[in-house]
């Protein structure tokens, strides 16, 4: 088992919470790491996710000119604006850094969903999670083994 991941789950081994995971799946709730105590919206971004033990995830947020301010000399196509119109759970128009995913255990999210900490919401479009997904791996911020981690689930 690595650092960021582990073995491939057998479909039988999948916890039945995580049955219909998939890139693009939306969830809504709170993580430790934000700096909001708020609740957040998190996008699925792997493109396997049944494959790993890791889940990378995107957060939304609605602070986007100081996000696009925070990353200006950072490559544009590392942030990911998101309408309404585009993603109708959104009241406001949204940003996803992809300097800065969100990492949880499939374990931790099957516990948060157990306790009824997380609301399923609508899937984002394969079109935005794929850009979230190109964005995290031109991010010069994250990681090489999560880059590489996502690299292999594209090609699974």
């Amino acid at each position: 088992m690595t650092k960021y991941g582990g073995d491939n789950m057998s479909p039988s081994e999948t916890p039945w919470q995580l049955k219909f995971l998939r890139q693009g799946t939306v969830y809504y709730f709170q993580h430790r790491d934000l700096k909001s105590a708020e609740s957040h919206y998190f996008v699925v971004i792997n493109p396997n996710p049944l494959n790993n033990h890791l889940l990378v995830l995107g957060v939304f947020s609605s602070q986007i000119e100081s996000t696009k301010l925070r990353r200006r000399n950072l490559p544009p196509d590392t942030l990911v604006e998101i309408s309404p119109q585009e993603y109708t759970e959104l009241d406001l128009d949204s940003i996803i850094d992809c300097n800065s995913p969100i990492y949880i255990q499939m374990e931790q999210l099957v516990e948060k969903i157990n306790r009824k900490e997380v609301r399923y919401h609508s899937d984002l479009s394969k079109e935005l999670s794929e850009q979230i997904l190109q964005g995290i791996i031109a991010s010069p911020m994250v990681e090489e083994n999560i880059k590489k981690l996502l690299r292999e689930e594209i090609s699974d």
